[in-house]
């Protein structure tokens, strides 16, 4: 399986998520880059919780 690839967040070339700095320009990489799989899940995960709890107050709070 290959390795997942993540854009730098200043020169914008391409690297794997394993890598501690980038390849072209020599910056850190980030712990939790934004395209990464794993923060989008979980950013993913939060948004069905707030929006089940939002369903769930305005079906108790609207009348019937």
């Amino acid at each position: 399986m290959a390795a997942e690839k993540i854009h730098c967040l200043y020169c914008n070339s391409l690297n794997e998520l394993s890598h501690k700095h980038c390849d072209h320009c020599g910056m850190a990489m980030p712990k939790s880059h934004p395209h990464s799989a794993a923060y989008r899940q979980k950013r993913f995960k939060w948004a069905v919780v707030a929006i089940a709890i939002f369903c769930v107050f305005m079906m108790l709070y609207l009348p019937r």
